[in-house]
């Protein structure tokens, strides 16, 4: 018989290595008086952060940007493993350990080395050793979701999440391969499971491994006009496979940690994850509930510590029910903006975990829709309803992207405090969950405001005006000046349209505008620095929906018109306009909604109609009809799919 054991054979065949993984954890990291600016370790380092991480770092008060907890590992201890044929997994350089995939042999090699202080079984560890399309977006069933949370005036406003960028944890994504998704701006990918750079199916991995990732990415990130818009489809996205739906294991909220390492390093702004953990496999080590007190886990204290570097990280409360202490971790982290579920009539769905944790913290902080709501999907079905505090959370996270990219200079935790302090009630906010409120994101914008992010120019047919959206609390006041062509500045009459909407009438010699919204003691000046051009024709920022009473001008006049904006099929492949004036047509144009012409083509003219082919692409886009007397017919169109 021959006896095969880890690592070794007792026979003469070769060995037959037993691999396990281990979490190693050096011996505790001094603080280095080397790691400074100006060092040449940390200098390198400091590179492969992005700018917007060490931005992010200085307005969370880290000065310098980078501590100990970022230093790189010791390359001759990483060479050292390397020679011993260990494979190196995840680093977790805020914990001083990485993962090592070695036989029996090895690791009993590990454990005798004077820079090892610990080599545990990641089964076993309990964690204790170391602390697209620039149209207006066009809602169908996903409408009521988007009104729960009030993120549609930010959008119509044309804020859509940009300048801000997301990190996602999750099982896995196939968004290039979903037409909601292919157009999102994914800028890093990694698999902390493969360690590599690809978050979709890998071999080995089950069929539905991707589902979930993609469905929770397309809350955030969707840009499916009629069906699925997300709530920031403009931001930038970072995205991290840490999950093997194969197993259960302690592994994965390690994989969590290294994750939330590797997208703070990318710089994000806000990361929200839809898994947590709470049982394991039988051959696992199981939690008891006073490790769920927020600063167990290898994934709590990873969240925690992000939010000391400026992140606010986003999680699902999990679906445990609505008994109490059902939270799973690391929605259990003090610093976690854990998320529970409501339902379409802003009940609080009974399937949302919640706390108190193990030291008796009350848990989900906020509430967002999730009972059901409408995603992309993997399969025959492109898009479903599903349920879950796992679609919740990406409504919170996009959120506070976009109330990030409205207020650049403003920390995530300015954003995630406004964002607490103005949630609603749900109808049963006496029981089970009094501490946590729906989000309402145009609530939060207008608190922390105000927030000038466009400006639109539309010529009516009494001349040209800018349109302007402006964030802020009731009371903001907005003033403005043009800069005529011969360089004088001359103040502008402005009238306030809505709550939201302010116009301004500027003259034909008028080539910049300069505006300033005040409420208070605070004010902020559009552009931050100069003057911003306005056009000479209707220019509206992409997918900017402008006010009705903009777009329903309808006056007779010699100079030009605007009829009220309606959506025609790309399938129609032509439309017929109207036409004011008994005369000839001398030209056509068409102007899409940043500012680009191209040439109309007339199929047909009646004596009071035209019939044109439509444009290329799709989008907004206005026609302008010069007829032979000079008058002009100008009409705001949407060209759809």
């Amino acid at each position: 018989m021959v006896l095969v054991v880890c690592g070794a054979v007792v026979t003469n065949v070769l060995p037959v290595p037993c691999q396990t993984l281990y979490r190693l954890v050096f011996q505790n990291r001094i603080s280095d008086s080397s790691f400074t600016p100006g060092n040449e370790i940390y200098e390198a380092t400091r590179q492969t952060f992005s700018s917007s991480a060490l931005e992010r770092r200085r307005r969370a008060g880290l000065q310098p940007e980078l501590t100990v907890l970022d230093r790189p590992f010791d390359q001759q201890l990483l060479a050292e493993l390397d020679l011993l044929g260990v494979v190196r997994g995840a680093e977790l350089r805020w914990r001083n350990s990485v993962i090592v995939e070695c036989d029996d042999v090895q690791a009993m090699l590990l454990r005798s080395r004077p820079w090892v202080q610990a080599l545990e079984r990641v089964s076993q560890d309990l964690g204790t050793l170391l602390l697209p399309d620039c149209l207006p977006a066009r809602y169908g069933e996903d409408r009521n979701q988007l009104d729960i949370i009030n993120i549609i005036p930010l959008h119509d406003a044309g804020v859509y999440g940009q300048g801000a960028s997301i990190g996602m944890i999750d099982v896995g994504f196939a968004w290039r391969s979903h037409p909601a998704l292919a157009h999102a701006d994914v800028r890093g990918e990694w698999d902390a499971v493969q360690n590599d750079s690809l978050t979709s199916n890998q071999e080995g991995d089950p069929q539905e491994q991707e589902v979930h990732g993609t469905q929770v990415m397309s809350v955030a990130a969707a840009w499916a006009p009629g069906t699925l818009t997300g709530v920031a489809p403009r931001a930038a996205y970072y995205l991290a496979k840490t999950e093997d739906l194969r197993h259960e294991r302690r592994i994965e909220d390690v994989h969590y940690a290294a994750a939330v390492e590797w997208l703070e390093r990318n710089g994000v702004d806000v990361i929200t994850a839809s898994v947590g953990y709470h049982h394991f496999d039988s051959t696992e080590v199981t939690w008891p509930w006073e490790a769920f007190n927020g600063r167990t886990s290898f994934s709590a204290r990873a969240v925690n510590q992000a939010a000391a570097f400026g992140v606010v990280c986003v999680t699902a409360a999990g679906n445990g029910g609505s008994r109490d202490s059902t939270i799973v971790t690391p929605a259990d982290a003090d610093s976690a903006l854990s998320v529970g579920a409501v339902t379409p009539d802003r009940l609080t769905a009974n399937f949302t975990s919640r706390g108190p944790t193990s030291d008796g913290r009350n848990k989900p902080d906020v509430l967002a829709p999730g009972a059901p709501l409408t995603v992309a999907n993997l399969g025959e079905q492109p898009y479903r309803q599903v349920w879950g505090t796992s679609v919740a959370a990406p409504l919170v996270a996009s959120s506070l992207a976009v109330l990030r990219g409205l207020y650049p200079r403003a920390s995530m935790w300015e954003l995630r405090n406004a964002l607490l302090q103005t949630v609603r009630a749900t109808r049963d906010s006496i029981a089970p969950l009094p501490w946590a409120g729906i989000i309402d994101v145009m609530s939060a914008a207008q608190l922390l405001g105000p927030a000038i992010p466009h400006v639109a120019t539309v010529r009516t047919a009494s001349g040209r005006s800018v349109v302007i959206p402006v964030v802020g609390p009731m009371g903001t006041v907005l003033r403005a000046e043009a800069r005529r062509s011969d360089s004088v500045a001359v103040p502008l009459f402005c009238e306030q349209i809505d709550s939201l909407w302010w116009e301004c009438r500027v003259d034909e010699d008028a080539v910049a505008v300069r505006l300033t919204a005040t409420v208070d003691d605070r004010d902020v000046v559009y552009p931050e620095e100069g003057w911003a051009a306005i056009a000479t024709e209707t220019t509206i920022p992409c997918a900017m929906r402008l006010p009705g009473s903009i777009l329903g001008v309808n006056e007779a006049a010699m100079t030009s018109t605007v009829d009220s904006k309606r959506a025609i099929s790309r399938k129609l492949g032509r439309v017929r306009i109207q036409l004011r004036h008994d005369v000839g047509v001398a030209t056509v144009e068409w102007l899409d909604a940043l500012g680009r012409r191209q040439r109309g083509e007339i199929e047909h003219r009646s004596s009071d109609a035209c019939v044109l082919r439509l444009p290329d692409g799709l989008g907004v886009f206005g026609c302008v009809i010069t007829h032979t007397n000079g008058h002009r017919d100008y009409q705001i169109m949407m060209i759809e799919p």
